[in-house]
Protein backbone atom coordinates (compact mmCIF):
# COMPACT_ATOMS: atom_id res chain seq x y z
CA UNK A 1 0.00 0.00 0.00
CA UNK A 2 1.35 2.87 -1.21
CA UNK A 3 1.78 6.05 1.58
CA UNK A 4 3.29 9.42 1.99
CA UNK A 5 6.23 10.90 4.00
CA UNK A 6 4.21 12.12 7.61
CA UNK A 7 6.34 15.25 7.91
CA UNK A 8 6.35 16.61 11.84
CA UNK A 9 8.84 19.69 11.69
CA UNK A 10 7.46 22.41 14.16
CA UNK A 11 8.16 24.91 11.32
CA UNK A 12 5.04 24.00 8.88
CA UNK A 13 2.54 24.18 11.55
CA UNK A 14 4.21 27.57 13.16
CA UNK A 15 4.21 29.29 9.85
CA UNK A 16 0.76 27.95 8.75
CA UNK A 17 -0.92 29.06 12.03
CA UNK A 18 -0.17 32.63 10.96
CA UNK A 19 -0.51 32.77 7.40
CA UNK A 20 -2.44 32.16 4.11
CA UNK A 21 -5.58 32.45 6.40
CA UNK A 22 -7.01 35.79 4.62
CA UNK A 23 -7.92 35.61 1.05
CA UNK A 24 -6.00 37.93 0.19
CA UNK A 25 -3.08 36.17 1.26
CA UNK A 26 -3.19 33.35 -1.60
CA UNK A 27 -1.59 33.80 -5.05
CA UNK A 28 -3.85 35.41 -7.49
CA UNK A 29 -4.16 31.90 -9.88
CA UNK A 30 -5.49 30.34 -7.10
CA UNK A 31 -8.01 33.40 -6.45
CA UNK A 32 -8.90 33.45 -10.00
CA UNK A 33 -9.49 29.60 -9.83
CA UNK A 34 -11.29 29.74 -6.71
CA UNK A 35 -13.72 32.47 -8.37
CA UNK A 36 -13.70 30.60 -11.22
CA UNK A 37 -15.50 27.91 -9.31
CA UNK A 38 -17.90 29.73 -7.48
CA UNK A 39 -18.11 28.21 -4.17
CA UNK A 40 -21.04 29.66 -1.63
CA UNK A 41 -22.55 28.77 2.09
CA UNK A 42 -23.88 25.04 0.60
CA UNK A 43 -20.89 23.96 -0.75
CA UNK A 44 -19.21 20.99 0.83
CA UNK A 45 -15.20 21.38 0.84
CA UNK A 46 -12.68 18.57 1.52
CA UNK A 47 -9.38 20.50 1.70
CA UNK A 48 -6.64 17.77 1.63
CA UNK A 49 -2.78 19.17 2.85
CA UNK A 50 -4.73 22.01 4.90
CA UNK A 51 -2.28 22.52 7.26
CA UNK A 52 -3.76 24.59 9.78
CA UNK A 53 -6.85 24.99 7.63
CA UNK A 54 -6.08 28.57 6.54
CA UNK A 55 -8.23 27.73 2.89
CA UNK A 56 -11.50 27.30 5.54
CA UNK A 57 -10.80 30.65 6.87
CA UNK A 58 -10.15 32.07 3.95
CA UNK A 59 -13.51 30.58 1.90
CA UNK A 60 -15.61 31.46 4.96
CA UNK A 61 -14.58 35.20 4.98
CA UNK A 62 -14.71 35.54 1.52
CA UNK A 63 -17.77 33.17 0.31
CA UNK A 64 -19.36 32.29 3.36
CA UNK A 65 -18.40 28.82 3.03
CA UNK A 66 -18.70 26.71 6.32
CA UNK A 67 -19.53 22.95 5.44
CA UNK A 68 -15.51 22.72 5.11
CA UNK A 69 -13.29 19.43 5.87
CA UNK A 70 -9.77 19.54 6.27
CA UNK A 71 -7.40 16.61 6.00
CA UNK A 72 -3.59 17.04 6.84
CA UNK A 73 -0.69 14.87 7.23
CA UNK A 74 0.84 16.56 10.05
CA UNK A 75 -0.41 16.00 13.93
CA UNK A 76 0.20 19.01 15.41
CA UNK A 77 -0.50 21.46 12.14
CA UNK A 78 -4.04 19.23 11.76
CA UNK A 79 -4.33 19.89 15.84
CA UNK A 80 -3.56 23.97 15.46
CA UNK A 81 -6.53 24.38 12.76
CA UNK A 82 -9.34 21.91 14.34
CA UNK A 83 -9.36 24.95 16.54
CA UNK A 84 -9.27 27.63 14.30
CA UNK A 85 -11.34 26.20 12.18
CA UNK A 86 -14.29 25.25 14.66
CA UNK A 87 -15.15 29.21 15.19
CA UNK A 88 -17.72 28.94 11.99
CA UNK A 89 -18.48 24.94 12.54
CA UNK A 90 -15.55 23.36 9.93
CA UNK A 91 -13.12 20.72 11.18
CA UNK A 92 -9.76 19.56 10.53
CA UNK A 93 -8.74 15.71 10.76
CA UNK A 94 -4.97 14.27 10.85
CA UNK A 95 -4.11 11.75 8.67
CA UNK A 96 -2.90 11.05 5.33
CA UNK A 97 -4.82 11.53 2.09
CA UNK A 98 -4.46 7.54 0.90
CA UNK A 99 -5.88 6.02 4.00
CA UNK A 100 -8.86 8.77 3.76
CA UNK A 101 -11.34 5.96 3.18
CA UNK A 102 -10.91 5.36 6.90
CA UNK A 103 -10.71 8.60 8.00
CA UNK A 104 -13.92 10.17 6.66
CA UNK A 105 -17.18 8.76 6.07
CA UNK A 106 -17.50 5.66 3.58
CA UNK A 107 -18.22 7.00 0.13
CA UNK A 108 -18.37 10.65 1.25
CA UNK A 109 -18.00 12.95 -1.36
CA UNK A 110 -18.11 16.50 -1.64
CA UNK A 111 -18.51 19.57 -4.01
CA UNK A 112 -15.24 20.99 -3.98
CA UNK A 113 -12.02 19.13 -3.45
CA UNK A 114 -9.07 21.30 -3.17
CA UNK A 115 -5.45 20.75 -2.62
CA UNK A 116 -2.88 24.00 -2.45
CA UNK A 117 0.74 23.09 -2.45
CA UNK A 118 0.09 19.69 -1.18
CA UNK A 119 -0.83 16.54 -3.28
CA UNK A 120 2.84 17.01 -4.96
CA UNK A 121 4.51 17.69 -1.50
CA UNK A 122 5.01 13.75 -1.55
CA UNK A 123 6.35 11.24 -4.07
CA UNK A 124 3.16 9.16 -4.77
CA UNK A 125 1.96 12.15 -6.58
CA UNK A 126 -0.32 10.36 -8.95
CA UNK A 127 -1.70 7.68 -6.52
CA UNK A 128 -3.17 11.38 -4.22
CA UNK A 129 -4.25 12.92 -6.75
CA UNK A 130 -6.59 9.88 -7.50
CA UNK A 131 -7.37 9.44 -4.40
CA UNK A 132 -8.14 13.05 -4.02
CA UNK A 133 -10.73 12.48 -7.20
CA UNK A 134 -12.37 9.59 -6.07
CA UNK A 135 -13.96 12.44 -3.35
CA UNK A 136 -15.33 14.52 -5.84
CA UNK A 137 -18.92 13.79 -6.19
CA UNK A 138 -20.42 13.67 -9.63
CA UNK A 139 -20.40 17.13 -11.11
CA UNK A 140 -18.38 18.64 -8.68
CA UNK A 141 -14.60 19.72 -9.02
CA UNK A 142 -11.06 19.14 -7.83
CA UNK A 143 -9.02 22.07 -7.92
CA UNK A 144 -5.61 21.65 -7.38
CA UNK A 145 -1.66 23.43 -7.91
CA UNK A 146 0.79 22.30 -9.54
CA UNK A 147 4.20 22.60 -11.10
CA UNK A 148 4.86 21.98 -14.73
CA UNK A 149 7.45 22.36 -17.57
CA UNK A 150 7.03 21.66 -20.83
CA UNK A 151 9.36 18.68 -21.10
CA UNK A 152 11.00 17.85 -17.57
CA UNK A 153 9.45 15.58 -15.16
CA UNK A 154 10.91 15.39 -11.77
CA UNK A 155 8.83 14.02 -9.89
CA UNK A 156 11.62 12.05 -7.01
CA UNK A 157 12.57 13.88 -3.79
CA UNK A 158 16.55 12.16 -5.01
CA UNK A 159 16.22 14.55 -8.18
CA UNK A 160 13.96 17.82 -6.71
CA UNK A 161 13.47 18.68 -3.17
CA UNK A 162 12.45 21.38 -0.94
CA UNK A 163 12.87 22.46 3.00
CA UNK A 164 9.12 22.17 4.19
CA UNK A 165 9.49 26.05 5.50
CA UNK A 166 11.11 27.75 2.72
CA UNK A 167 9.36 31.04 4.50
CA UNK A 168 10.89 30.58 6.98
CA UNK A 169 14.87 30.10 5.40
CA UNK A 170 14.75 26.18 5.46
CA UNK A 171 15.18 23.76 7.39
CA UNK A 172 16.27 19.45 7.34
CA UNK A 173 12.86 18.44 6.77
CA UNK A 174 12.48 17.99 3.13
CA UNK A 175 9.42 17.14 1.02
CA UNK A 176 9.95 16.42 -3.26
CA UNK A 177 9.31 19.36 -5.10
CA UNK A 178 7.56 17.82 -8.23
CA UNK A 179 7.77 19.14 -11.38
CA UNK A 180 5.33 17.33 -14.23
CA UNK A 181 5.46 17.88 -17.61
CA UNK A 182 2.97 19.51 -19.75
CA UNK A 183 2.21 15.83 -21.89
CA UNK A 184 2.11 13.65 -18.70
CA UNK A 185 0.11 16.13 -17.00
CA UNK A 186 -2.77 16.27 -19.74
CA UNK A 187 -2.48 12.79 -20.38
CA UNK A 188 -2.90 12.22 -16.49
CA UNK A 189 -5.80 14.57 -16.67
CA UNK A 190 -7.45 12.66 -19.61
CA UNK A 191 -6.97 9.23 -17.61
CA UNK A 192 -8.92 10.58 -14.52
CA UNK A 193 -11.96 11.64 -17.28
CA UNK A 194 -11.86 14.72 -16.18
CA UNK A 195 -14.74 16.71 -18.89
CA UNK A 196 -13.06 20.11 -18.48
CA UNK A 197 -9.84 21.15 -17.30
CA UNK A 198 -9.21 25.08 -16.59
CA UNK A 199 -5.79 26.12 -16.08
CA UNK A 200 -4.43 29.44 -14.34
CA UNK A 201 -0.71 30.41 -13.90
CA UNK A 202 2.56 32.21 -14.13
CA UNK A 203 6.38 31.42 -15.18
CA UNK A 204 8.68 31.88 -12.23
CA UNK A 205 11.75 30.29 -10.51
CA UNK A 206 11.39 28.23 -8.18
CA UNK A 207 12.10 28.56 -4.30
CA UNK A 208 15.09 30.00 -3.24
CA UNK A 209 15.58 26.84 -0.63
CA UNK A 210 14.43 24.27 -3.89
CA UNK A 211 17.04 21.72 -4.95
CA UNK A 212 16.24 21.25 -8.55
CA UNK A 213 18.05 21.29 -11.85
CA UNK A 214 14.89 23.18 -13.00
CA UNK A 215 16.03 27.04 -13.28
CA UNK A 216 12.47 28.00 -14.76
CA UNK A 217 8.55 26.34 -14.65
CA UNK A 218 4.94 27.18 -14.49
CA UNK A 219 2.79 27.36 -11.44
CA UNK A 220 -0.55 26.37 -12.58
CA UNK A 221 -3.81 26.13 -10.41
CA UNK A 222 -6.02 23.75 -12.45
CA UNK A 223 -9.77 23.00 -11.72
CA UNK A 224 -10.66 19.91 -12.89
CA UNK A 225 -14.43 19.36 -13.15
CA UNK A 226 -15.98 15.56 -12.73
CA UNK A 227 -18.66 15.35 -15.64
CA UNK A 228 -21.87 12.93 -14.85
CA UNK A 229 -22.15 9.31 -15.97
CA UNK A 230 -18.47 8.80 -16.27
CA UNK A 231 -15.28 9.13 -19.12
CA UNK A 232 -16.14 11.65 -21.72
CA UNK A 233 -13.95 13.98 -23.96
CA UNK A 234 -11.41 15.93 -22.29
CA UNK A 235 -11.74 19.98 -22.74
CA UNK A 236 -8.51 22.15 -22.12
CA UNK A 237 -8.98 25.59 -21.01
CA UNK A 238 -5.70 26.96 -20.51
CA UNK A 239 -6.22 31.02 -19.22
CA UNK A 240 -2.57 31.91 -18.84
CA UNK A 241 -0.09 32.01 -19.63
CA UNK A 242 0.19 32.22 -23.58
CA UNK A 243 2.95 29.89 -23.84
CA UNK A 244 1.27 26.81 -21.83
CA UNK A 245 -1.53 27.33 -24.30
CA UNK A 246 0.11 26.65 -27.24
CA UNK A 247 1.83 23.49 -25.83
CA UNK A 248 -1.60 22.11 -24.62
CA UNK A 249 -2.78 23.13 -28.02
CA UNK A 250 -0.05 21.16 -29.93
CA UNK A 251 -0.69 18.34 -27.75
CA UNK A 252 -4.53 18.11 -28.58
CA UNK A 253 -3.25 18.59 -32.52
CA UNK A 254 -1.48 15.85 -32.36
CA UNK A 255 -3.50 13.50 -29.86
CA UNK A 256 -6.75 14.26 -33.20
CA UNK A 257 -4.62 13.20 -35.75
Amino acid sequence: MYMNIRYNGPGLSDYYSHNRFKYSHFYPSERLALELVAPGPTTTILDIGCACGGLGLALNEQFGCWQYTGLEIHAHAAELGGHLVERFGGRVIAGDVLEGATLLEPARTFDLVVSLSALDWNEQIRENIRAAWKYVVEGGVLLMTMRLHPHICLEKIIDSCQSTTPSLGGGSELAPYIIMSVPKAVHFAKSLGATQVDVFGYWGSPSATARTSVKECIFAAAVLRKGLGGNQHTKFVVHSPPSLVEQVRSIQTKNDR
